[in-house]
This record gives C-alpha cells, structure tokens and sequence, in this order.
C-alpha cells in the first residue's frame, strides 16, 4: 500500500484497512483527509469500472474540494470547459469563464467565501459538468449575452498569519485591480466599468464585494471610479449582513469554512470586527441606488454527517434595506450554491433573479454614467465643444495626392523603425522639408495609412493665417476629442472630467494640456500604440510654447505615444526639437526624397496637354529638372503651361518662368495686373476677394464671401469663377466652396512686398474688414432666422470677428474706427449684435469686444496727443469707454442666463444693470402713454448703486470662532475656524452652506486633494480625512506627541497610491499611506536640518508649504534663508535657497540683523515657481531650479496663485487687494476695503476672490479679473503679438456695508423693514429711502415682526432681547415720521427661535426651544409659558385674530391667544388625490420627512436630525396654506416636504383629530430652490391694464379650481410662478419670469427673499434691498 500526502498541513495521510477499498488486489490507496472531508483515490491500476479515479467519497460537515493550479485565466469558454476535470486547484485572480463575441450587457462576478474556490464553491460533487456559471448559466436566454467571471483568491488560514484571512479589505483592492486591468478573450482588455456589473457573492464574500465597492466609490484617483459608477447589482448568498459585533458569527461561519480555522482564535475575528462592520453599515448607507438580492439558506433534510450542517440564521442573512429582495433556498450554508441540475429549484430561483437582473439593467442604463460609446462621445463632445477633426483639410490634401505617390516614406528606415519598434514611451518623429516639398500631402498619407490600419490616430493641420485654427486650446480639445473617439479608457477619464463641469472655453492652454492629456491621457493603460499627426508647426506662432513648455512634460511618462510634427526645418523649430530631444525620444526625417513622387504630379497633370508625346516628354522633364523638389513651384508652373496653345507660347513660359518662389510669385502678380489693366473694377473685385482670404479670421465659404463684398460689388454672377479669373492662383477654392489662400507663402507674399499691384497692407486691409463687419451689424434691424444660411453665416461672422480686426487695425485710421464702433453702440443694433452671439453660446466675442475696445481707446488717447483739441472725440470716447465695462459685467453677471435665454438680452439685461451704466442709460426708458400692461418697462428699485460693483457677497460665518483659511473647491469652498475645529464648506454658486466637517480639536492646517474630492485637517492630536460631497469621515491617524504640523498635503504616485505628508516644527517630514492596512504616520528620514542649507540657522521653522503636487516643500526660517525640498525620491533632496539672489534686491536678508523673513508662501501649479511675502513688505517670484528671480516692493502679507498659474494675489494688513499678472509679475487691479484679510484664496473655475476680514467671507468679481482670466497667456485671440496681455493696473473702492439679517414686508403698503448686522432697524419705501429708523442696537437683528393694525414692530437682537415699538400713521406727505416709541422690552435666556404679534397688536408669541411665551404687550404681567415638545414655524390666523397656528413636520397646533393652554393639534393626513387608489399610494406621494437608520458613515439618529417648518405661505384669498419642512443636521440642511393643506381646517370649534394635505408636484419641487410665496394674479391682471388671451384664459382656470399663483425662484436662479391648489394635480405649468444676477444669488439673502401680494419681489443686497416691479408681466419658456 502506497499512501501520498498531497500537502503537510492541514491535509494528513492515513492509512485505511484493505476491507474498506473495493478490488483492492491491483489499486494503490491514497487517502487524503481534509478536516471532514475524506477521499480515496485508485492510482495506476483499474477497478471496478476500469478507469482510475476517485473510488471512494463521503462528505462530512463542513467540507470543502481540491483542485490543483493549471487552468489558465482568460480562456474562451469552450477551452476552459474541456480543463476542468476532478481533482484541480482552483485558479485565483480572475477567470473569464464566458465571454460573447459582441460588447457585452453587464459583467456578473462571482466571489467565493472564505475557504471556497474560484471553482469548487459554485460546483456540486466536484462534477467539471457541475461548474454551473460555466456549463448552464452562460447558455440561458439573455444571460449569454453578458460575461461572466469568478474571482478567486487564497481562501486559507495559516498558522503564521491568520489575520491575513480576514484582510478583505486586501481581497477587494485586488479584485478591483484585477477588474480594472485584466485582460479577456484574444489578450483584450477587460474594459471593466463599460457595463452595468453584478457582483454574485457568498457567505464572507459577499464582504469582499462590498468592500470593492465602497473602495471604488471613494476612489479619489478615477482609476476605480467607472467600476462604482457601473456597478449596478449585487447578488447575497447568506452573507452576514448584520449583527457582526457579536463575534460568533464570523467565528462561526470561519469554523464551518475554513480549513485549520481554529476555536480558541476569538481574538483575531475581534480585531477585525471594527472594519467588517464599517464595511456593513457604509455599505447600507450607500445601497439606494443598487437592486439587492439575498437568498438566505432554509435546509429541510438532514444529511448524512455526524453533526447538523451550519446555517446562517435569516434575520442576519438579510439586509433589511428598501432596495433588497429576499428569497429563501432549501439548503444549508455550503451547499447553497451548488445545484445537481439546471431542474433544481434552487438553480431556478437563482437563474430566475439573474435573467430579471440583466433585463432590467439592459433596458434601463444608469442615467449617473453613460455604458455605451455614443453616450460617453456625447459628453465628451459637450465637454470639448464638438470641435472635430479637420476632415475638410484631410481630404482637401488627400485630393492632391497622386496615386502611389509618397509611398516611400513607409519604406523609409527610420519611418519603418517609428511605426513598428515596441517602445513603451512617447516617441517623436519630427519631418521636415523645404517650401512646397509636399509635407502636408505626405502627412496625410500617413494618416490615412494609419486609420486604414486600424491604429488609433488624432492630426491637425495649422495654416497661415488662420486665427481661428491656430489656437492652442482648439488644438488640444481636437485632439482629445478624436482620441477619445478611439481609447475607451481615456474616453472614460474625459466623461470624469466632463462630471466635474470643466469648461474647456474658460481654461488656459496650459490647464486643458494638464488636465486632457499629463493627467488623464498619459495615465492610461493602453498598452498599443496611438498617433498624433500635426501639420504645419511653421505656420503656428505658439510652436515654442507647444515643444519647448508642453511636450517636453512627456519625459519618463509610460505611455505608447508616438508624435508625428511635420514642419520647414526653421531655426526656431529646430532649436526646440533639440532641447525637446533631451527630455523625449526624438528621431528626425528629411522629406527630400521626393522626386519619383513629384514626377508622378508633373505627368499626371501634363497628361491634359495638348502636344505630341515627344513634346510632352520633354517638357515634363525640363519642369522636373528646374522643379528641385518643390511641388509648389512645378504646380504653378504647370497651371502656366496648360493655358499655352502654342509649343513656342511652351518654350517661352520655361525661358521665363523663375527657378524660385518668389520671383515666381511677382510674375503671376504681374500677370494679374497686366490681364486687368483695362478693366480696373475687375483689378479692385479682385484685390478685394484677396484682401479677404488672405485677413479673414477662417476661410469664407463663396456665399459669405459674395454677402461680404456686396456693398461695394453688388450681384456677382458666378464667385467661383470670379476668383479663377481675377485671382488667378493665389486664391483656390476646395470641394466645400471655402476660398484659402492657394499656399502660407503665398500669403507671407503679398503682405511683405509693398511693390505688388495685389499687396496686401494688413493694418489697412483689417480695418476695412472691420468696417465691413460694423457696417453690416449696423444695417436695420432683421430677423437672421427667416435669411438665408449664407447671409446668416456672415452675420454671425461679422458679429464675432470685428473685434479681431479692430485689434489689427487700431493703429491705423483710429478716429474712423472709432466713429464706427460708435455708430453701432449707439443704436439698437448693438443689442442685436448681442442676442446673436448669445444664441451661438459665444460670451467669450463679447470679453473679446470689451479688450478690443478698451485697446482702441489706448490707441486714440496716444494719436490724441499729437492732435488739436478739437479734433478729439470726447463724446464718442465716453461712450466706447462705458460700453467697454458693461460688455464685460454682462458676462460675469448675467452669462448663463441670456445663454439659456437669449430675448433677455432686449428686456431683461438694461433693467438689471445699474443706473449709471451705458445699457441701463440707453435702453431703460420709461413706459410710453396708454402702455398695455406688457408694455410696463420692469424696474429695478432700491438703493442701490448706481454703478457696477465687485462685492459678489458678505456674509458672516457661524459660529463663535473666527475664520481663519479660506480654500476653493471648486464646487464649493472652504472655511476654517481653527479654534474650534470645524471646516465649513458652502457651494460656491450660491454661498450656501453645504455642510460642516467637525474635527473636535483645534486645527492648524487643512488642504485638499488634488482631484478635489477629499480635504485634510490636521490637529494637535489627530489628521483626519474627509469626503467633500458625503462629509463622511474617511480616515483618522493619531498624530505624534510634541510636533506642531505646518503644512499638509497629498502625493499621488506613479501607481495613482495617495499618501498624505505634513511637515512639523520639529524640521520633519511624515508621511501616511491611504492604501495601507494600518495607517500611521512613517518619519521621512533624514530630517530637514541638513547645514547645507541653513549653516548658521539655530531657530525653529516659521512656516511651509508644500507644492500642489506634494513633491516639494518650501520651508521659511525667522532670519535666514527659505530652503526648497524635493520628496519625490525614498529620501528627501535639497534643492536649494535663494538668499543669494535676494541681497541683490532693494529688500534683503540682512545677514547681521537677520529680522526679514518669509511670512507666506504659495506655489504656482503649472511653472513650478514659489511665490512668496516678506514681513515688512515685498512680495516676490522664484524658481528653484532654473533661479528665475523677482521682486516687487508692494506691501503684502496673504499670497495664493490661480489654478492655471496665470495670476496670482495678494492681500495686505490694512486691506489692500491686489491680482498680478504672474508671467509679468505686475499687479493689474488693485481693491481698497478697510479691513484687515486674515487670508484668501482664487476661485478654481469662476471670476471670483474670496477674503476674510473679522467675522466674514467676501467674494468678490473684479472686472479686470474676468478679463484676465478669459484671456491666453500668450497672445489672446483678438489682440495683435504687440498688445499688452492686460491693462496697466487699476483700483477700485469698496465702501463697507453691515449685511441685512432680517426682513419683513410691510402689507399693502409700498414699504418694508430691515434689520441689519450693526442692530439698525430701518422702514424704507421701495426706493430705499428710510422712512423711520430706530436706534441701534449693540447686537445684530435676527427677527421681526410687524402688526399693520396696532403699527407695532416687535425685534430680537443677538443678545436676545425683545423690543416691541409704536410707529405713528402715516402724515400728509405720505410719510412716516421718524419718532418711534419704545412699548415694552423683554430679555430671554435661552435661544430665539422666533417671534410673533397678534393681529390686534395686544400679545406677543416669543418661541425658545423648550417653551412658548405669551407675553401680554401692552402690561408689564408674567408672560404665559406653555412647554414645547416639536418645533414649529408659528403665524398668526389668518382671519381669526384669537388664534396663532403652530407648524410642525407631522402636525399643525392651533393656540388661542386668550387661552394659550387650552391648544389643539391636527395631525397631517394625505388627502385622496386624482389618480390614487390607496391611501398607500397617498401617504407616498406626500414626501414626508423618512427619518433613516443611523451608522458609522451617516452617525446622525433620528433624534440628531432635527425636523421643522422653514417657511409657511398663506394665499392671498386665505384659503390655502403652504408648509416648508426641512430637515437639518450639524452637518446640512434639505427640503424634507412642501405641503399644501386648506385654511378652513383651522378652527376652534373644530372637532377633527387630522388635516387632510398633499404634496407640491414633484414637477415643481425638483425646480424649486426658494420659495418666495403668493401673490394676487387676478390684481394684477385686471388692475388698469389688458391682459393677453392667454392670461385671461388662465385667470378663468384659476377661479373655476380656486387656484393660487406661487412665486419661487428655480434651480438655475429664474424667478417663476405657478398656480396650485388643493387637491393638487400631479402636472403643473411653470412659467419663468426673469433671472436673479449672479450678484444676488447669495443663499443668505435668498432666504430672506419676500414676495408681496401686488408682485414686487425684495431682496437683500449688499445691505440694502433690491426691489423688483413688473418683473411677473413678461413670460419666458420653462
């Protein structure tokens, strides 16, 4: 007997007694036991049935199947079907077990539980047939359609390491790794995350799974987050959803599973019971939008073993969420996945849930992430604004090729070595050649070589003169639009992108190269090759800037990218390919070997000649002799000869044609001249269809170009052969009927040599374009829309083109150009100039316009000096000037909304701008006689500013500690208070408060990681990290004792691992991996305090900052000099110190005193520079490496740079604002507020600055800040190379204002009341003029409240004290008088949630968080305290004076005001609504607040989220109630419910127990972000004026259903209105009326917002309030 061990632990060999092994004569025995499971195998010999095999099997509990390691991962199914037999290991990563030939419609991926299989744990009796995901799933209908996968990884105990088995959080990262970047059938990518995924799990697998996807969704990193964003389902097979905290359930399901799982190892399942029920309760949390199926074992047979099979009770096996299915198999818990057949039942419950799964998510895609390729191009195309491939100049240079023609080129060595070596960097090929050698014909060539290979290639084409075209941002976006088009992984990342809301128009060249291709492109995986092609690198003015700045950031990037640059060898060129060589691989080819492909044009082309063969021959051959390679030349020469009719007319074109370009050149021009000198119209018409190819900012097609000529050459018969004939070969004309200049030298030509009859004075050729351009804007008002496409198209050509030519022209004939730029903004013209370029989306024409005109002024004011006085144009300068700032306010404040409605533009935009502005001057007129009511002009009342202003907002933040750090975040914000330890995010459109991350100790520093999805506070104690959108607490690492930290900040590696780093006072650097096990902090060795860089230093560091990047840190010393680190290596490298440099400069180190010093730093982001402040003023430039060194004396002490690195600001002790430009280190605006900025910060997206100055934010948009950052760094696209990038600096004064924060609307009359931040109160009419004032208080107002009948005002302050006043009647000025009386005054101790009076004026409700008070206003008695259980939102009874009514989440309290103990409550209850049958279906429709479960990610309980009525709204008629509930958390705040319910319900004698209600349409709520209230329409319908038919109509609707008109502003800040009632229907119709500037859409003051009954809406601004009149009249579409 010969007895094998297959393995030492845990399987043992024993020997078995011969009796038990049948035909035991010829068989060797093995018998290998694994904890219960026996087996006995016949090796070498037959018995029985005549094979060897397993003879002999018994199953006891808690078994589990060998298989040994030999099936390869990724087979096609048929290959892995026939490789499972008996007796294999399970194969661990992933498997594909099936694949379909097509793109599959969901992933379904198996995970084991612990101790399973990637196979055994889905097959029955170990059968290969059994395998059933293999052999039955993946032939079921529909299911086939789907790949299938099983994960398996090393399920086993050992000895040294049992804690390793519970490491799921190990499992999942390696599952998702092997998702993202597995490979499938025929070596294709996985493409994971293209396709809905269903993970199908079992037992502590279904852990594994979860913990993947909860990796997945924090994934800061993107490489995960398409897996999240397509994981669609998950499938539970009796995973422990529950009750982990009780320890015997892991240890449980351990001992049944798991080989060598040991009882007395308690301890380790307790040390992992912390993550594994984190895992559970994140998981619950983040489950909404998932289908869940459990199926939870129900075994109803016992089985043959010596003890009763484990089963997972039910209760633990389900989730218990909204979103799960719960179904029951007869099975224990090992056996539950193992079928005998495809008839067993439990198979076709499983089958069953799976075919429902795949249907359900093939025919409903996530709307959250696009799952196909035309989905994710869409997004994709509207985040790069649709710009295509240049087909039309492929083709056009396709059409020229000759057939076989350029075919050497792949034959070429070192061509034939770029295309085909396996390099895994960036590779470039830079071709070059001659003028006319054919280099744009031969990249084309290459380019359709490469698509017909099916490579994935992108190409450009740069022309001469094309303003449009050679712009690096069109470049870029075209580029990663065609890539993306190609490589689905980066396609992925730009959809990312596009989530985020990157605006490719508003981003600077050098923030689309970061984020389009360094940061998304050159991190993708792709492993084959992929092609840029780019032509015409000579004729692009930023070629440097593209090689020398851009492409030379490739360097060591792992990416097969392979750049193809065709270009002339000019020494500019050349220069930058030889330092670009020595960062990338760069190869070189001559494009000289061209002269069988030139031989092969000449005869194609000379094939058409008339002659005899000999003849011919000849010819050809003497062209391609004088040709010397240049098709341009031997082209023109050709076209000369084909026009002879005569050999000696042949042989005298070849005596006299030039051997070169230029002469060549000046003899077609003299041709021209001489063909036309009889005819000198034709000479002008002519010349004239030059001067437009040649300056237009893109090529005309033969329609726009007929439109553009027609005032001066009226009726042209036929433009196409007007240019053959009159411009001979200069002009050509391609197959769309675009006229281009026939070569860039061509054009370079004309505009260099003044001798030409066809020159072309570019100054004096722009002007005229511009004139032509003004002219036709300028002609009587027209609807384009019902032109045709032609006329249509020049217009809009004109509109955005004129100031390009402007630019071009300013210099020349600047009084003309200014007379007509005035003629066109002084007519109505200028608005329809306006509205056209809105309806194209191009705001960006409109800052264009402002540059241009402010650059005409500059021009004229220079002539000026050298002229009379009375030449001078003041007037019309005046004007330019004023039209020059609004242009630019219009887009900062206004510019999504006239984009979403252009008409706005002719109504809306005057009466919004201020007083003082050009367009509110010239177009706000006041309304005609006999105006019919849609006539009324709207207005704009308040006192207000008559001027533009750049505060955005002021608003105090919360809390008792100051503000002291400010961080953009793009979508939002962030504020730190240190002292207690909280950062206050707030959205960055609105200045809302989103949510509050409470640190719980003091924080000294906080950053954010650079996809912007996580921030970090460091304390005394504890680092914590922190979701931005969730505000979940994602890590916390206790901090080492007696280290202060400076700085923070992430690293991300080449791998994409995130590491967190900070700096301490103890000169140290630590780091934090995020992707470790155990995260601790790990001491970066050596410390910082090398005497290399400080040799005489002795005090501690002052300050540091690290880079945005994490990979250098800049580290300021009191008295000695800054030093620079790089981090990027294992240990940290000096860089170096700039003391050196700054001796040199008026402010310096002094080496003796040693009393200056850096007081901030800030990075730039794309240069590398550090920029820094000294105590006692300077602020300076600096780059380590390369020692560019500056330094200005302006005093400043805060610093921070533009995400772009294009600016940067600074802020000064005495409140002084300054923008810089960066690259010319000089400030451009400069904003006095007398106030101290404790720090500041750039907008990430937006024209925005955010301050701190005492207790409150600022935000402010600086003109010259939009027009900078709409500007490129270069040269932007409407100014010429000489222009300066931006104005000399200017200054603005900012008076100080105390913000409102409290309103209330005085009834009828036109008045309101306004508590403000210093404790004024003031009753204005609706001009803002202050009617009575009272004196003021030392603390601010938080409520008022008004009685018209009694003329009583009642206020709260801050200190809590209650003032009730008496205001006289109104005298005979109509005004009231200023004397106010003091009636009563109270002090509360406790919180004033609110106060109330009664109609009468005789009580007054104070509401406190424990009781109601009602205090009798006019005697000095004891108020009458009633206790309170819920809060609620208190107003008096409509009608009946003696009643108040109590809103509340779930109730309404009515409370007589005689009898205030004596309170009745009416519980909500939802009414029968149309269309509802159950009372369920009612209670569902009322949106109710849903209190959840609490956890670990969401700790707030039901008892934390605190549930109450923001706002209630009666109708003007009285007989409706609207109730805003909210529900709010430290953290956030949201609406819970809007509901409706009717006023007749709310009565004394009443003897209901409930009030029927329903809900607002959820039409309406999604839309609804304020709520304003009611107002009258049938007043203001009827009142004076005729209504349209349409209102009428409606005014009928809402008296037959008693319907109310409600006022809200929506989510994109429209003021709207809709009418409801009650019952509510489920459809309404909602009108949009006007949109709030971007200056009013400050939450704070929102909230505040009131409408009254005649439709005037106020609103807080800027410590006044704005007043809108008329503003319902006029309707836009919704």
């Amino acid at each position: 007997m010969l007895i094998l061990g297959l393995y030492s632990l845990p399987y043992k060999t024993i020997t078995v007694p011969s009796p038990l092994i049948p035909s035991a004569g010829t068989l060797i025995e093995t018998l290998v036991m694994r904890m219960s499971t026996v087996k006995i195998w016949g090796l070498g010999g037959r018995a029985a049935g005549g094979v060897a095999g397993n003879i002999f099997h018994r199953t006891m509990p808690f078994a589990a199947r060998l298989y040994t390691p030999k099936v390869r991962h990724h087979r096609p199914t048929q290959e892995i079907r026939s490789q499972v037999p008996e007796g294999r290991t399970d194969p661990v990563g992933l498997t594909v077990l099936h694949e379909p030939k097509d793109v599959p419609i969901a992933d379904l991926v198996f995970v084991h539980s612990l101790g399973g299989g990637s196979f055994r744990s889905w097959t029955k009796d170990d059968r290969p047939d059994a395998l059933w995901p293999l052999t039955w799933l993946s032939t079921e209908s529909l299911i086939e359609s789907a790949r299938i996968t099983t994960y398996g990884y090393s399920a086993y105990t050992s000895a040294s390491d049992p804690d390793r088995l519970l490491d799921i959080s190990g499992f999942a990262k390696d599952l998702l790794a092997k998702l993202r970047f597995g490979h499938g059938r025929e070596d294709r990518s996985l493409d994971a995350g293209g396709v809905p995924i269903i993970f199908v799990s079992h037992s502590l697998g279904g852990l594994i799974a979860k913990k993947a996807y909860l990796l997945a969704v924090s994934d800061s990193t993107s490489t995960y987050r398409q897996i999240a964003q397509a994981t669609s389902a998950f499938v539970f097979f009796s995973t422990p959803h529950q009750a982990l905290d009780e320890g015997s359930v892991v240890h449980d399901i351990l001992l049944a599973c798991v080989a060598g799982w040991r009882s007395y190892q308690t301890d380790t399942v307790k040390r992992h019971l912390p993550a594994l029920n984190d895992t559970n309760e994140k998981f619950r949390d983040m489950a909404s939008p998932l289908s869940i199926y459990s199926f939870y074992e129900r075994p109803l047979t016992r089985y043959y073993s010596e003890s009763e099979p484990y089963v997972l009770p039910q209760d633990l096996a389900i989730l218990d969420h909204p979103s799960e299915t719960s179904i029951p198999l007869d099975s224990d818990h090992l056996s539950m996945t193992k079928y005998g057949s495809r008839t067993d039942p439990n198979y076709q419950s499983v089958r069953g849930a799976l075919r429902f799964l795949v249907e359900k998510l093939n025919s409903r895609r996530r709307a959250a992430f696009p799952d196909n390729t035309a989905s994710q191009m869409e997004e994709v195309s509207r985040l790069l604004r649709g710009f295509e491939a240049p087909q039309d100049d492929l083709q056009s240079f396709s059409d020229r090729r000759i057939s076989g023609s350029c075919e050497w080129v792949l034959h070429h060595p070192t061509m034939h070595s770029f295309l085909t070596h396996d390099f895994s960097q960036p590779q470039l090929l830079w071709c070059h050649g001659k003028l006319g050698s054919g280099k744009s014909v031969t990249a084309t060539y290459l380019i359709e070589h490469l698509q017909a290979d099916d490579q994935a290639c992108a190409y450009y084409y740069f022309g001469s003169g094309q303003q449009v075209k050679n712009n690096l941002n069109r470049f870029l976006s075209t580029i990663a639009l065609q890539l993306a088009q190609q490589i689905p992984e980066y396609r992925r990342k730009l959809c990312t992108l596009a989530a985020e809301s990157i605006d490719v128009g508003r981003n600077s060249h050098k923030m689309l190269w970061k984020k389009l291709f360094i940061s998304t492109l050159v991190r993708c995986s792709s492993r084959v090759p992929f092609y840029i092609v780019i032509d015409g690198l000579d004729e692009f003015a930023q070629t440097k800037e593209l090689l020398q700045k851009m492409l030379i950031e490739l360097e060591g990037a792992q990416v097969p990218l392979r750049l193809l640059l065709f270009s002339r060898p000019t020494p500019e060129i050349s220069v930058s390919i030889e330092r670009l060589s020595k960062r990338v691989g760069v190869q070189r080819l001559a494009l000289d070997n061209n002269a069988e492909d030139l031989e092969l044009y000449v005869r194609d082309e000379m094939d058409v000649m008339m002659g005899d063969d000999d003849f011919k021959e000849e010819t050809v051959n003497r062209i391609l002799a004088k040709a010397n390679g240049n098709f341009l030349w031997a082209h023109l020469v050709v076209q000369e000869i084909l026009t002879c009719q005569m050999e000696e007319q042949v042989e005298q074109a070849l005596r006299q044609v030039p051997s070169e370009l230029i002469p060549l050149y000046k003899r077609m021009d003299t041709r021209l001249s001489d063909m036309c000198r009889s005819r000198p119209q034709d000479q002008r018409l002519g010349h004239a269809i030059i001067i437009w190819t040649a300056c237009a900012r893109r090529p005309l097609h033969l329609d726009e170009l007929e439109i553009a000529l027609e005032h001066e050459f009226p009726r042209i018969l036929d433009m196409g052969q007007t240019i053959q004939k009159l411009c001979g070969e200069f002009v050509s004309v391609d197959k769309k009927g675009h006229a281009q200049m026939m070569h860039p030298s061509a054009r370079e030509f004309l505009i260099s040599h003044t001798e030409l009859s066809y020159y072309v004075d570019v100054r004096k050729a722009h002007h005229s374009l511009f004139t032509r351009c003004v002219h036709a804007l300028a002609s009587p008002r027209r609807d384009y829309s019902n032109h045709k496409d032609a006329t249509r198209a020049f217009q809009l050509y004109a509109a955005s083109s004129w100031p390009f030519h402007l630019n071009q022209s300013s210099d020349h004939e600047d009084q003309q150009s200014l007379l007509s730029i005035s003629n066109l903004i002084a007519s109505r013209a200028i608005l329809d100039w306006m509205v056209m370029l809105v309806q194209a989306g191009n705001l960006r024409a409109l800052v264009d316009a402002s540059k241009a005109l402010s650059y005409l002024l500059k021009t004229v004011e220079k002539a000026d000096r050298d002229r009379s006085p009375m030449e001078h144009r003041l007037q019309a300068i005046d004007h330019v000037q004023c039209w020059a700032q609004d242009l630019i306010r219009v887009v900062g404040k206004f510019g999504g909304q006239i984009i979403d409605q252009p008409k706005t533009v002719y109504r809306l935009l005057p009466a919004f701008c201020p007083q003082q502005s050009i367009l509110h001057r010239q177009f706000c007129t006041g309304p005609p006689h006999h105006a019919s009511r849609q006539d009324l002009p709207l207005l704009i009342r308040g006192k207000l500013s008559h001027v533009w202003d750049d505060c955005f907002a002021k608003f105090p933040i919360a809390g008792d500690s100051l503000p002291s750090a400010v961080l953009s975040l793009d979508r939002y914000f962030a504020i730190l208070t240190k002292d207690d330890g909280t950062v206050h995010l707030y959205y960055s459109t609105t200045c809302e408060a989103a949510r509050r991350l409470c640190h719980g100790d003091h924080v000294l520093t906080f950053c954010v990681d650079p996809s912007i999805t996580r921030i970090a506070t460091c304390g005394f104690h504890k680092t914590m990290v922190w979701g931005i959108e969730s505000g979940r607490l994602l890590f916390s690492v206790e901090n080492p004792d007696h280290a202060k930290a400076l700085a923070i900040s992430f690293q991300r590696g080449d791998r994409g691992e995130e590491t967190l780093l900070t700096f301490s006072d103890d000169r140290t650097v630590r780091t934090c991996s995020l992707e470790a096990m155990r995260i601790e902090w790990q001491r970066l060795r050596p410390s910082l305090d090398s005497e290399v860089t400080h040799p005489h230093e002795v005090n501690a560091p002052h300050n540091a900052q690290f880079s945005p990047d994490g990979l250098y840190l800049a580290i300021s010393f009191r008295g000695a000099s800054p030093a620079v680190w790089y981090l990027g290596d294992s240990v940290p490298r000096f860089v170096a110190h700039f003391d050196e440099r700054s001796r040199g400069s008026s402010i310096h180190l002094h080496e003796h005193t040693r009393v200056i010093y850096i007081q901030a730093f800030a990075w730039n982001p794309l240069t590398g520079h550090l920029l820094g402040t000294y105590y006692g003023g300077g602020v300076f430039k600096w780059h380590p490496r390369d020692r560019d060194f500056a330094i200005d004396d302006s005093k400043c002490e805060s610093i921070k740079c533009s995400a772009d690195g294009k600016l940067f600001i600074t802020g000064s002790s005495d409140g002084a604002l300054r923008i810089w430009d960066f690259e010319h280190f000089t400030p451009i605006y400069q904003l006095r507020y007398p106030l101290h900025i404790e720090d500041l910060d750039l907008a990430r997206s937006e024209a925005r600055i955010y301050d701190l100055r005492e207790q409150y934010c600022n935000i402010w948009e600086p003109t010259s800040l939009l027009k900078a950052l709409e500007s490129d760094d270069v040269t932007s696209d409407t100014q010429s190379s000489d222009m300066p990038s931006f104005v000399a600096e200017s200054v603005g004064e900012q008076e100080n204002f105390e913000p409102i924060t409290a309103l209330a609307s005085l009834g009828s009359a036109d008045l309101y009341v306004k508590g403000d931040d210093a404790g004024q109160i003031s009753i204005c009419d609706f001009d803002g003029v202050a009617v009575a004032e009272t004196p003021a208080s030392p603390m601010s107002i938080e409520q008022l409240s008004w009685c018209g009948a009694a003329q009583l005002l009642a206020s709260v302050d801050l200190g809590r004290e209650i003032v009730v006043r008496k205001l006289e009647s109104f005298p005979a000025e109509d005004r009231w008088h200023k004397e106010t009386a003091v009636v009563q005054t109270y002090s509360e101790w406790d919180e004033v949630h609110q106060i109330e009076l009664q109609l009468s004026g005789e009580r007054l409700l104070v509401v406190t968080p424990d009781a109601l008070k009602v205090h009798t206003v006019r005697e000095s008695s004891a108020p009458v305290v009633i206790p309170v259980v819920h809060a609620k939102r208190w107003i008096t009874h409509p009608t009946d004076d003696n009643l108040v009514l109590g809103f509340g989440p779930h109730q309404v309290t009515s409370l007589p005001w005689d009898d205030p103990l004596n309170a009745s409550s009416l519980v909500y209850r939802p009414s029968a609504q149309n269309g509802m049958d159950s009372a369920a279906e009612a209670m569902a429709s009322l949106r109710l607040p849903n209190p959840r479960r609490p956890s670990q990610a969401y700790p707030a309980s039901p008892s934390e989220i605190n549930q109450t009525a923001h706002k209630v709204f009666i109708s003007p008629s009285t007989d409706l109630a609207m109730v805003e509930l909210f529900e709010t958390t430290k953290q956030t705040r949201r609406r819970a419910a809007c509901l409706l319910m009717e006023t007749k319900h709310f009565s004394k004698k009443t003897t209901e127990t409930s009030i029927p209600v329903c809900s607002l349409p959820s039409d309406l709520t999604d839309n609804l972000y304020i709520s304003l209230g009611f107002v009258n329409a049938e007043s203001q319908a009827t009142a004076n004026h005729r209504g349209s038919f349409a209102e009428h109509r409606r005014s009928s609707v809402r008296r037959q259903y008693n319907l109310s008109t409600f006022v809200f502003v929506d989510r994109n800040f429209w003021v709207c209105t809709s009418d409801v009632g009650f019952p509510q229907e489920q459809n309404v119709a909602i009108r949009k009326h006007f949109p709030l500037p971007r200056d009013w859409q400050n939450a704070e003051c929102l909230d505040m917002a009131t409408v009254t009954e005649t439709g005037n809406i106020l609103c807080p601004r800027n410590g006044n309030v704005a007043v809108v009149s008329n503003g319902l009249i006029e309707e836009y579409d919704a």
